[in-house]
């Protein structure tokens, strides 16, 4: 397998006027014996640390509204607390890829245009080549994610039946579950998943009203899907009644992807675990300026008690040392303003007597209103310690 890195593209993000990074990467797959392509985007600071991160898969990036929509999305809706590695792949012929053999002669009628059957080949692609690759250029997680639109969500869903631990957590996009006579659904029924699965999964599925058995074979694949996987997986499920199949995409990842950040990085406890079991296995070991960030985006969105989980849970990494050559003087009052709103005064009385020594240390580099204000601010701190 050879792969080069031919192209660096510099975009706006809208988001925020700042600049990212898209990498296109050429494999020379040998599993699919021809050249094909995947879009990377690495987080905005990915250059200035060593944190390691999430990946999310997003099939169809030959149409880059599909990228782009994951990449705003995660941008938007993780206060910048979870950013991830985005990796599009491409396809030439998405049916071929996606779809497996037909058993129906009908439905090799209707895809003898445009092609069928080459799933379990893609699946070996992706799992031989693709993981293994960005892997090994990047600085990943072992967690990976996948997200699959209409017939890549079909794909997603022939890969979890047959090889459930594929992707770890799943963004399953209106679906083609009338598929081939609903081949998916009688596959599903002959598996035995639950002893299949590694660790516990995430699935987030939405169907729209394409027409009715589109809608039931939705509805009933998921449902046993669901009973099959019940407390191996967390399910969250929509129904877009006012979104057609053309449609749906932008809503469907904004849900999806809130959805996931909800279950797994806005409640402490499932946070905790997670860093937790990352950590033990020798993954990563999270900074205390990670465990702060997180701390505070929780206090500032009003869940104080969630935020005192994560400090009370990684107390030990949060030593006062490591701030005292800080030339950072608002993150000294800001983290001190922290531990003093989560009722941790000896702490955040340790943050803002260090911060008003440096201010005066700092002073003659600082503008008279700037030291005054600063002087002033601290002042009104340290009154709760009086």
């Amino acid at each position: 397998m050879k792969v080069n890195s031919i192209l660096f593209i510099f975009l706006l993000s809208y988001a925020n006027v700042v600049a990212f990074q898209v990498e296109i990467l050429k494999i020379d797959s040998k599993v699919l014996g021809e050249e094909r392509e995947l879009i990377v985007s690495v987080p905005i600071d990915y250059k200035e640390s060593n944190r390691k991160y999430e990946v999310i898969y997003v099939l169809d990036a030959q149409e880059r509204k599909f990228f782009d929509a994951v990449k705003n999305t995660i941008d938007f809706q993780n206060y910048n607390l979870v950013p991830m590695i985005i990796v599009g792949i491409v396809s030439s012929n998405r049916n071929q890829d996606f779809l497996p053999d037909v058993n129906h002669i009908e439905t090799k009628k209707s895809l003898a245009l445009t092609g069928y059957g080459n799933a379990e080949k893609f699946q070996k692609f992706i799992l031989e080549e693709v993981f293994s690759e960005i892997d090994k250029r990047y600085r990943t997680l072992p967690r990976k994610l996948g997200v699959g639109y209409s017939n890549g969500a079909t794909f997603l869903n022939y890969n979890l039946i047959n090889n459930p631990n594929f992707f770890d957590i799943y963004f399953l996009i209106d679906a083609n579950l009338s598929f081939d006579k609903r081949q998916l659904q009688n596959s599903l029924s002959n598996k035995n998943l639950s002893e299949e699965i590694e660790g516990k999964k995430f699935i987030y599925a939405c169907a729209t009203n394409q027409n009715s058995e589109w809608v039931n074979s939705s509805k009933d694949f998921y449902t046993l899907l669901n009973q099959k996987l019940s407390g191996k997986i967390i399910f969250r499920k929509d129904f877009f009644e006012a979104e057609s199949h053309q449609t749906v995409f932008q809503q469907a990842i904004i849900n999806g992807l809130k959805a996931y950040f909800n279950y797994q990085y806005f409640n402490a406890s499932n946070l905790v675990d997670y860093y937790k079991n990352i950590e033990k296995a020798n993954i990563y070991n999270y900074k205390d300026t990670e465990i702060l960030a997180l701390a505070k985006a929780f206090n500032d969105n009003g869940l104080s008690n969630e935020a005192k989980v994560i400090i009370d849970a990684f107390k030990n990494k949060l030593t006062f040392e490591s701030v005292e050559n800080s030339r950072d003087l608002i993150g000294l009052f800001e983290t001190g303003t922290l531990f003093l709103d989560l009722g941790y005064k000896n702490i955040a009385k340790e943050y803002f007597t260090t911060c008003a020594e440096k201010l005066e240390k700092f002073k003659t580099h600082m503008n008279k209103q700037q030291y005054e204000i600063g002087k002033e601010m601290l002042e009104e701190k340290m009154k709760y310690f009086d």
